[in-house]
């Protein structure tokens, strides 16, 4: 698969966590009011009516099939309300030897599976595509399906500074005001499905879009957030399992409840390490800029001393570009938006350079001259990277508004608040993002500040899966991971590969968010799997096609 595509659309996902927008709201935080495997009292999806799918030509989309069927809002009352859900298919290059359906999910929770079924299906290999049919469904709230979304009158309300994350007391005080006004908006004035939008209801749907499609067993592959809706649905219906790939995966432990007996004590967005996997991204990618040298790396010599420069002179309210100051939180941002894709460490190396030479050059000095148009330059690319995915609905578009009537649909709240126990009290994201400062340096407040949302969240949890993981399914799951993704630390495959018996894991010795389309090794590896079943051999490391800084 192209990895430009793949990582466009996984970015939808959890790189949607550079900036917290603040705008669902919900429910209660302590883990023993999700249900476990055992005390689940939804029938399985399979028990609701299968629906007939009626596969039309998609109007949007040339050369698909497109489709819209009905599923229970909630699997208590399977004959009760119904929701509708997208769906796209992209058929088998050779219908003669088709295996089945294969089911991909890009991840968010937000991103849409139909739009990532469109894009990345003609990416897939050419064994994957000869022999699947590529289904996209939409999951609760996103895309085609039915929206989650809070409408009513929203006046006088105060909303978030304009910064990815908070940074000092000022900032961190009005996060909280406006998080706490968002959650009060929205128990007021939310939808149905807002209570039924956890990732165990995504997998009921998920089952019972297998069912209708005729799959005896499902085939699955999942990028990021897409890594736990496929293991919810492992853990859940353990015995449908024909294929699972987890790509960039997440830990379900830490994104549930969290390890050990005070692991709700932190929000979930912490207990997930990614800032410390972005700060191990980084860190050893510009130890590698320093070892390839200034031919091939814009940044060598000392490139971690610059980077720290660069961030201390943000820090102090001290860095600007052509005599626009840059907040320390869009330094941070834009840089970690482009540690998901590995073909964008050269142009952060250039990131890095520029900005150093900008902020300890002389102005108007030769070297601040020269610098100062491939700064404007590269800042701007990565800027505009950032403000893309706010374009293309990965945060609510109207975050900082404040209309009379206002309509906000984010998924991401409405999904993780109500899989994850989180703290009660919205002073702990205080708390935790210094703390993160000093042990995830740069990138763990951002992190942190991603989930401070949920504090008493509003909406319910009932119908969410937060354990046990431990479980043997019917086929083994492959699970991929790269050594340096700065989302999904590889420690969070790792425990996927402990929970689920049988799985394998093949790893990335790379950079980015997920593996697959990164490497040849991995390429095959994971086709072979997804059409012969046949797992690589315990232990099976791959290399990247290309040097981190060709």
């Amino acid at each position: 698969m192209r990895r430009s595509q793949v990582v466009c659309l996984a970015v939808l996902a959890l790189a949607l966590s550079v900036v917290t927008s603040g705008t669902a709201v919900g429910s209660v935080s302590g883990a023993d009011k999700a249900r476990s495997q055992h005390e689940l009292t939804s029938p399985p999806a399979a028990n609701a009516d299968v629906a007939e799918v009626d596969w039309r030509q998609c109007d949007d989309e040339p050369g698909y099939d497109c489709a819209t069927i009905q599923v229970p809002l909630d699997y208590d009352q399977p004959y009760g309300e119904q929701i509708d859900l997208g769906l796209l298919r992209d058929p088998a290059d050779d219908p003669s030897r088709r295996i089945g359906s294969l089911f991909v999910n890009p991840g968010g929770p937000g991103a849409s599976a139909v739009q990532f079924a469109a894009d990345a299906g003609r990416e897939l290999g050419t064994k994957v595509r000869q022999r699947f049919d590529i289904v996209g469904v939409d999951p609760r709230g996103v895309g085609r399906s039915t929206a989650v979304t809070c409408t009513g009158k929203y006046r006088d309300h105060p909303v978030h500074p304009p910064v990815a994350f908070p940074f000092g007391d000022e900032e961190e005080t009005g996060w909280l005001r406006a998080d706490a006004s968002d959650r009060t908006f929205c128990a007021n004035h939310h939808n149905a499905v807002f209570d039924h939008a956890s990732t165990a209801d995504n997998a009921r749907d998920l089952d019972l879009v297998r069912d209708a499609l005729g799959e005896e067993r499902l085939t699955y592959y999942g990028i990021s957030y897409g890594t736990y809706l496929g293991q919810t649905y492992a853990a859940m219906f353990p015995d449908r399992i024909r294929a699972i790939v987890l790509d960039g995966v997440l830990d379900p432990i830490a994104w549930s409840k969290g390890h050990g007996r005070s692991g709700h004590r932190l929000g979930f967005s912490t207990r997930l390490r990614s800032g410390r996997g972005a700060y191990e991204a980084l860190t050893s990618a510009l130890v590698e800029c320093d070892r390839v040298g200034a031919e091939r790396c814009s940044a060598a010599g000392d490139a971690y001393g610059k980077w720290r420069t660069v961030v201390r002179k943000a820090r102090n309210g001290k860095l600007a570009v052509d005599g626009q100051p840059i907040s320390y939180s869009s330094v941070v941002s834009y840089l970690l938006g482009g540690l998901y894709e590995r073909g964008l460490y050269e142009q952060l190396a250039q990131y890095v350079q520029y900005l150093y030479v900008q902020s300890t050059s002389r102005t108007g000095s030769r070297a601040y001259q020269r610098s100062q148009a491939a700064a404007l330059r590269i800042t701007g690319r990565l800027r505009d990277l950032f403000n893309d995915r706010l374009r293309r609905g990965l945060y609510a578009a109207d975050a900082y508004d404040e209309p009379e009537t206002r309509t906000v649909a984010d998924p991401f709240a409405a999904v993780a608040c109500s899989d994850s126990a989180n703290p009660d009290d919205p002073r702990a994201w205080i708390h935790a993002g210094r703390r993160d400062d000093r042990i995830m340096p740069w990138f763990g407040r951002l992190w942190t500040w991603r989930s401070s949302i949920c504090a008493s969240w509003p909406g319910s949890p009932s119908d969410s899966f937060r354990g046990p993981w431990r479980t043997q399914t019917s086929s083994p799951v492959l699970v991929v991971a790269n050594a340096h993704d700065p989302s999904t630390p590889i420690g969070g495959a790792r425990v996927a590969n402990q929970l689920f018996d049988g799985s394998r894991l093949l790893m990335l010795d790379g950079w980015g968010h997920g593996a697959y389309g990164e490497s040849t090794c991995v390429t095959e590896y994971t086709e072979r799997y997804l059409v012969t079943q046949r797992l690589p051999e315990s232990g099976t490391v791959c290399k990247p096609d290309l040097p981190l800084y060709p």
